[in-house]
């Protein structure tokens, strides 16, 4: 039984969702709900997330560990909350990987995306900020080659008076330092896992 007392010993709570989370069980996650404050939840969730990372980052937890919590994590998301951020794989990019993984953590952190899809012109990225008034423009990319098509994107935000109303990060392929030189790269991961709780961690 989950805990919600803001003054008492919240270790059994967060032995349940970490549980839940470990195991990738949505529906454990979902239980939760009918026990415990959701507020309370929230923050036990992202601490696991943080934690999790963490280790990720480091190599001491595996890929499928973070997905599988992930997958979970996202039971607990409010799908009423506007967009904060969106996500695109850059023009010439057709590979889904990199931006379904980064929608997927981004969903389980509880921030809200626009996903753009595959092939994404700069000028859709732009069209989201305006649009929906995203706060964080994400690129993924699956080469160096593809940072051409983000300095394109940073080039057009600053022409159209644009590019200070939002943090632009890349995700997927590391970026060269020389081509991150001829740019504002706001987030200096390119790591999704890292990118994402820098995300949620500059959003909250």
């Amino acid at each position: 039984m989950c805990d919600p007392g803001p003054n008492r010993d919240q270790t059994p709570a967060a032995e349940e969702i970490g549980t839940a989370l470990m195991r990738g069980d949505a529906d454990a996650a979902a239980r939760l709900k009918n026990t415990c404050p959701l507020h309370t939840l929230l923050l036990l969730k992202d601490e696991y997330l943080r934690q999790l990372t963490a280790r990720y980052l480091r190599g001491e937890a595996a890929f499928c560990e973070l997905t599988a919590a992930a997958q979970a994590a996202r039971i607990l998301t409010d799908d009423a909350l506007p967009p904060a951020a969106c996500v695109g794989a850059v023009r010439g990019n057709e590979s889904g990987t990199g931006r379904d993984y980064m929608m997927m953590l981004l969903d389980a952190w509880g921030v809200p995306a626009v996903d753009l899809g595959l092939d994404t012109d700069p000028d859709a990225f732009l069209d989201a900020v305006r649009e929906h008034g995203v706060r964080y423009v994400i690129c993924a990319i699956f080469s160096d080659e593809d940072m051409d098509t983000v300095a394109e994107l940073h080039r057009k935000a600053v022409d159209k008076g644009l590019r200070d109303s939002f943090l632009l990060a890349v995700c997927g392929a590391e970026h060269g330092a020389r081509k991150a030189e001829d740019f504002r790269l706001d987030c200096p991961e390119h790591r999704a896992a890292a990118v994402a709780e820098w995300v949620a961690d500059t959003w909250k």
